[in-house]
Protein backbone atom coordinates (compact mmCIF):
# COMPACT_ATOMS: atom_id res chain seq x y z
CA UNK A 1 0.00 0.00 0.00
CA UNK A 2 1.34 3.38 -0.73
CA UNK A 3 1.40 6.83 1.14
CA UNK A 4 0.79 9.75 -0.20
CA UNK A 5 2.40 12.84 1.42
CA UNK A 6 -0.68 14.00 2.88
CA UNK A 7 -1.07 10.39 4.47
CA UNK A 8 2.92 10.63 5.63
CA UNK A 9 1.86 14.23 7.28
CA UNK A 10 -1.28 13.04 8.85
CA UNK A 11 1.24 9.99 10.43
CA UNK A 12 3.69 12.72 11.49
CA UNK A 13 1.23 14.92 13.20
CA UNK A 14 -0.51 12.13 14.80
CA UNK A 15 3.37 11.12 15.85
CA UNK A 16 4.22 14.37 17.31
CA UNK A 17 0.60 14.80 19.30
CA UNK A 18 1.58 11.46 20.67
CA UNK A 19 4.56 12.46 21.48
CA UNK A 20 3.74 15.60 23.33
CA UNK A 21 1.08 14.02 25.40
CA UNK A 22 3.71 11.73 26.66
CA UNK A 23 6.10 14.11 27.56
CA UNK A 24 3.61 16.27 28.90
CA UNK A 25 2.45 13.44 31.43
CA UNK A 26 6.07 12.87 32.27
CA UNK A 27 6.36 16.51 33.40
CA UNK A 28 3.42 16.51 34.81
CA UNK A 29 3.63 13.49 37.29
CA UNK A 30 7.30 13.97 37.93
CA UNK A 31 8.30 12.96 41.25
CA UNK A 32 9.94 15.41 43.47
CA UNK A 33 12.05 16.09 46.68
CA UNK A 34 12.85 19.38 48.27
CA UNK A 35 14.89 19.99 51.85
CA UNK A 36 13.10 23.12 52.61
CA UNK A 37 16.14 24.80 54.06
CA UNK A 38 16.60 28.01 55.52
CA UNK A 39 19.45 30.81 55.47
CA UNK A 40 20.39 30.62 59.16
CA UNK A 41 24.26 30.06 59.98
CA UNK A 42 25.26 27.02 62.15
CA UNK A 43 26.88 28.79 65.31
CA UNK A 44 28.99 26.55 67.80
CA UNK A 45 28.11 23.74 69.51
CA UNK A 46 26.26 24.13 72.67
CA UNK A 47 26.51 20.07 74.59
CA UNK A 48 23.66 19.07 76.84
CA UNK A 49 20.78 21.52 77.37
CA UNK A 50 20.08 21.74 81.42
CA UNK A 51 17.19 19.81 82.59
CA UNK A 52 15.50 22.14 84.81
CA UNK A 53 12.91 23.73 83.03
CA UNK A 54 11.47 27.31 83.31
CA UNK A 55 8.67 28.62 84.49
CA UNK A 56 6.26 31.18 85.17
CA UNK A 57 3.03 31.56 87.40
CA UNK A 58 -0.33 33.60 88.03
CA UNK A 59 -2.94 33.08 89.98
CA UNK A 60 -5.91 35.50 89.39
CA UNK A 61 -9.88 35.56 89.67
CA UNK A 62 -9.28 32.22 91.09
CA UNK A 63 -7.90 30.72 88.19
CA UNK A 64 -4.25 29.44 88.37
CA UNK A 65 -1.92 29.09 85.43
CA UNK A 66 1.59 27.32 85.54
CA UNK A 67 3.44 27.65 81.95
CA UNK A 68 6.85 25.35 82.14
CA UNK A 69 9.40 25.50 78.71
CA UNK A 70 12.76 23.68 77.57
CA UNK A 71 15.62 25.41 78.97
CA UNK A 72 17.78 27.63 76.92
CA UNK A 73 20.16 28.08 75.60
CA UNK A 74 18.02 28.92 72.59
CA UNK A 75 17.70 29.49 68.79
CA UNK A 76 16.46 30.40 65.81
CA UNK A 77 14.29 27.35 64.20
CA UNK A 78 14.39 25.40 67.71
CA UNK A 79 11.38 23.38 68.70
CA UNK A 80 10.30 24.47 72.18
CA UNK A 81 8.53 22.15 74.46
CA UNK A 82 5.77 23.75 76.38
CA UNK A 83 3.34 22.41 79.14
CA UNK A 84 0.40 24.39 81.33
CA UNK A 85 -1.54 23.97 84.04
CA UNK A 86 -4.69 25.32 84.70
CA UNK A 87 -6.17 24.95 88.11
CA UNK A 88 -9.87 26.18 89.31
CA UNK A 89 -9.89 27.12 92.73
CA UNK A 90 -13.17 29.26 92.05
CA UNK A 91 -16.39 28.10 93.29
CA UNK A 92 -17.95 28.12 89.70
CA UNK A 93 -16.90 25.27 86.77
CA UNK A 94 -15.02 26.85 84.00
CA UNK A 95 -15.55 25.71 80.49
CA UNK A 96 -12.93 25.99 77.97
CA UNK A 97 -13.85 27.06 74.67
CA UNK A 98 -12.37 24.23 72.66
CA UNK A 99 -10.37 21.21 73.11
CA UNK A 100 -7.76 20.57 75.92
CA UNK A 101 -4.90 21.06 73.49
CA UNK A 102 -2.33 23.44 72.47
CA UNK A 103 -1.74 25.33 68.75
CA UNK A 104 -4.10 22.66 67.77
CA UNK A 105 -7.41 23.87 65.19
CA UNK A 106 -9.81 23.42 68.01
CA UNK A 107 -7.54 24.20 71.12
CA UNK A 108 -8.38 26.16 74.00
CA UNK A 109 -5.01 26.61 74.70
CA UNK A 110 -2.57 28.94 72.68
CA UNK A 111 1.29 29.98 72.99
CA UNK A 112 2.30 32.60 70.78
CA UNK A 113 5.76 34.49 70.45
CA UNK A 114 5.85 38.28 70.72
CA UNK A 115 8.78 41.01 70.08
CA UNK A 116 11.43 39.65 68.42
CA UNK A 117 13.26 41.16 65.36
CA UNK A 118 14.99 39.70 62.39
CA UNK A 119 16.51 37.25 61.31
CA UNK A 120 13.37 35.40 61.43
CA UNK A 121 12.06 31.97 60.06
CA UNK A 122 9.35 30.58 58.36
CA UNK A 123 8.01 27.67 60.12
CA UNK A 124 6.72 24.99 57.80
CA UNK A 125 3.32 24.35 57.29
CA UNK A 126 2.38 27.97 58.76
CA UNK A 127 -0.01 29.03 55.77
CA UNK A 128 -2.15 25.60 55.99
CA UNK A 129 -5.90 26.31 56.27
CA UNK A 130 -8.76 24.39 57.81
CA UNK A 131 -11.72 24.41 59.14
CA UNK A 132 -12.01 23.46 63.04
CA UNK A 133 -15.18 21.42 64.61
CA UNK A 134 -16.31 23.17 67.77
CA UNK A 135 -15.49 22.05 71.25
CA UNK A 136 -16.17 22.90 74.80
CA UNK A 137 -14.04 21.28 77.94
CA UNK A 138 -15.56 21.55 80.97
CA UNK A 139 -13.12 22.07 84.16
CA UNK A 140 -14.55 21.64 87.62
CA UNK A 141 -13.94 23.85 90.89
CA UNK A 142 -10.71 22.74 92.30
CA UNK A 143 -9.59 20.96 90.00
CA UNK A 144 -6.21 20.70 87.46
CA UNK A 145 -5.51 20.67 83.55
CA UNK A 146 -2.64 20.12 82.47
CA UNK A 147 -1.82 20.13 78.46
CA UNK A 148 1.46 19.99 76.49
CA UNK A 149 2.48 20.93 72.78
CA UNK A 150 5.22 22.67 70.97
CA UNK A 151 5.94 25.95 69.29
CA UNK A 152 8.88 26.83 66.86
CA UNK A 153 11.04 30.02 67.42
CA UNK A 154 10.52 32.22 64.65
CA UNK A 155 11.94 35.19 65.68
CA UNK A 156 15.37 36.17 67.28
CA UNK A 157 16.79 38.11 69.74
CA UNK A 158 14.39 38.69 72.83
CA UNK A 159 10.84 37.32 72.61
CA UNK A 160 8.30 36.61 75.23
CA UNK A 161 6.38 33.55 75.23
CA UNK A 162 2.97 34.31 75.79
CA UNK A 163 -0.53 31.82 76.83
CA UNK A 164 -3.64 32.66 75.97
CA UNK A 165 -6.54 30.21 77.33
CA UNK A 166 -9.95 30.84 75.90
CA UNK A 167 -12.12 30.59 78.97
CA UNK A 168 -15.70 31.78 80.75
CA UNK A 169 -17.30 31.01 83.59
CA UNK A 170 -20.80 29.55 83.87
CA UNK A 171 -22.95 30.35 87.50
CA UNK A 172 -26.60 29.45 88.11
CA UNK A 173 -29.22 31.63 89.62
CA UNK A 174 -31.51 31.01 92.30
CA UNK A 175 -34.42 30.29 89.63
CA UNK A 176 -31.79 27.69 87.60
CA UNK A 177 -30.74 30.19 85.16
CA UNK A 178 -27.35 29.24 83.33
CA UNK A 179 -25.47 32.30 83.17
CA UNK A 180 -21.82 32.64 81.09
CA UNK A 181 -18.92 35.35 81.60
CA UNK A 182 -16.20 35.32 79.18
CA UNK A 183 -12.47 35.41 79.97
CA UNK A 184 -12.33 39.47 79.78
CA UNK A 185 -11.28 39.53 83.68
CA UNK A 186 -8.23 37.37 82.71
CA UNK A 187 -7.04 38.85 79.81
CA UNK A 188 -3.47 40.12 80.31
CA UNK A 189 -3.16 38.17 83.64
CA UNK A 190 -1.77 34.83 81.82
CA UNK A 191 1.88 33.85 82.53
CA UNK A 192 4.80 34.55 80.14
CA UNK A 193 8.67 34.07 79.99
CA UNK A 194 11.00 35.99 78.40
CA UNK A 195 14.27 34.62 76.61
CA UNK A 196 16.86 35.52 74.41
CA UNK A 197 16.74 33.89 71.00
CA UNK A 198 20.36 33.36 69.30
CA UNK A 199 20.11 34.00 65.38
CA UNK A 200 22.59 30.75 64.64
CA UNK A 201 21.84 26.85 65.01
CA UNK A 202 24.43 25.60 66.81
CA UNK A 203 26.14 22.64 65.05
CA UNK A 204 25.08 19.46 67.66
CA UNK A 205 21.23 20.63 67.36
CA UNK A 206 20.01 19.87 64.37
CA UNK A 207 19.69 16.62 61.89
CA UNK A 208 18.29 15.57 58.54
CA UNK A 209 15.56 14.30 55.90
CA UNK A 210 16.37 12.51 53.43
CA UNK A 211 13.81 11.34 50.41
CA UNK A 212 13.49 7.61 49.52
CA UNK A 213 10.91 7.06 46.87
CA UNK A 214 7.81 8.08 48.38
CA UNK A 215 9.77 8.06 52.39
CA UNK A 216 10.95 10.12 54.26
CA UNK A 217 14.47 9.10 56.35
CA UNK A 218 14.71 10.95 59.54
CA UNK A 219 18.49 10.98 60.03
CA UNK A 220 18.02 11.65 63.84
CA UNK A 221 21.42 10.92 66.75
CA UNK A 222 19.80 7.57 68.55
CA UNK A 223 19.96 9.19 71.54
CA UNK A 224 17.06 12.14 70.55
CA UNK A 225 15.25 9.43 68.61
CA UNK A 226 11.84 8.63 71.58
CA UNK A 227 11.88 12.67 71.44
CA UNK A 228 11.45 13.36 67.82
CA UNK A 229 7.81 14.64 66.85
CA UNK A 230 6.81 15.32 63.40
CA UNK A 231 3.78 17.64 61.58
CA UNK A 232 2.71 17.23 57.65
CA UNK A 233 0.66 18.75 55.77
CA UNK A 234 -1.13 17.12 52.36
CA UNK A 235 -2.81 19.01 49.28
CA UNK A 236 -4.50 17.21 46.55
CA UNK A 237 -6.30 17.67 43.92
CA UNK A 238 -9.44 17.42 45.75
CA UNK A 239 -8.37 18.46 49.20
CA UNK A 240 -5.81 18.54 51.81
CA UNK A 241 -5.03 17.36 55.40
CA UNK A 242 -2.73 17.80 58.23
CA UNK A 243 -2.70 16.30 61.80
CA UNK A 244 -2.88 19.51 63.21
CA UNK A 245 -0.01 19.83 65.24
CA UNK A 246 3.15 17.94 66.53
CA UNK A 247 2.56 13.86 67.05
CA UNK A 248 5.01 11.32 68.68
CA UNK A 249 7.17 9.75 65.82
CA UNK A 250 7.52 5.93 66.31
CA UNK A 251 9.53 5.18 63.38
CA UNK A 252 12.49 7.00 61.45
CA UNK A 253 10.72 6.29 58.70
CA UNK A 254 7.33 8.48 57.23
CA UNK A 255 5.34 6.95 54.79
CA UNK A 256 3.85 9.15 52.18
CA UNK A 257 0.26 10.88 53.85
CA UNK A 258 -3.24 9.20 52.16
CA UNK A 259 -4.10 10.94 48.92
CA UNK A 260 -5.99 9.53 45.93
CA UNK A 261 -5.38 11.80 43.41
CA UNK A 262 -3.05 12.04 40.55
CA UNK A 263 -1.16 15.15 41.28
CA UNK A 264 0.00 15.91 45.37
CA UNK A 265 2.09 17.41 47.46
CA UNK A 266 3.02 16.66 50.88
CA UNK A 267 5.90 18.02 53.32
CA UNK A 268 6.93 16.54 56.51
CA UNK A 269 8.75 18.55 59.29
CA UNK A 270 10.82 16.44 62.21
CA UNK A 271 12.06 17.92 65.20
CA UNK A 272 12.49 17.60 69.36
CA UNK A 273 12.65 19.61 71.92
CA UNK A 274 15.53 22.06 71.83
CA UNK A 275 16.42 20.89 68.33
CA UNK A 276 15.75 22.76 65.15
CA UNK A 277 13.15 21.80 62.55
CA UNK A 278 13.90 19.43 59.16
CA UNK A 279 11.44 19.66 56.70
CA UNK A 280 11.16 18.51 53.28
CA UNK A 281 8.90 18.53 50.14
CA UNK A 282 7.74 15.97 48.46
CA UNK A 283 5.13 15.29 45.30
CA UNK A 284 4.21 14.80 41.82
Amino acid sequence: MAFTSRDRRNMFAGVLVVSLLVLTSLLLFRHYSTAIGSNIPTGKPIGMAVSAPVLAHTEVNSVETTLSITPGPYFLSELLSVDITLTNHSQHTIMLGGAPAVNTCNGAFSVTLKGGQEPHYDSPGNNFMMSCPPGMTKLATNKPLSVHGYIPLTRSSTVTIAVDVRISTITQSQNGTLYTQGNSLLAGHWPAIAITVAPQIPSDRQFSLQSQGNDVIVNAPSGIRPQLVYFYTVNCLHGSGTNDGWDTLKATILHEPYCDDPLRHWMYAVSAPSYAIAAISMGF
